[in-house]
């Protein structure tokens, strides 16, 4: 009699990798699976569809922005340091 297998017993061999088991897909790839290195761009500092859900964002009369929570009236404002990096802090 010989053993059966049964779903959680060991396969008998490796399972197949696109490389050596599927070799047309190899060509069917595009030539560029991600987006170029420095391709992404943040959005617009000054565009509103850059706040997270929840959130509304406005540029006030001294051209701070200004994030407002929609549940809690919460407010942050959005600056930026010496090298870029946006950073938040209540006013």
């Amino acid at each position: 009699m010989q053993p059966s297998l049964s779903p959680g017993s060991p396969r008998p061999q490796r399972p197949p990798t696109p490389e050596t088991d599927y070799p047309e897909l190899l060509t069917s790839y595009p030539e560029e699976d991600y987006s170029p290195v420095g391709s992404y761009s943040e959005p617009s500092p000054t565009s509103p569809a850059a706040a997270p859900p929840g959130w509304s964002c406005h540029i006030s009369a001294d051209r701070q922005m200004r994030y407002t929570n929609h549940f809690t009236q919460e407010q942050w404002v959005r600056l930026e340091d010496q090298h870029g990096k946006p950073y938040f802090y209540k006013p």
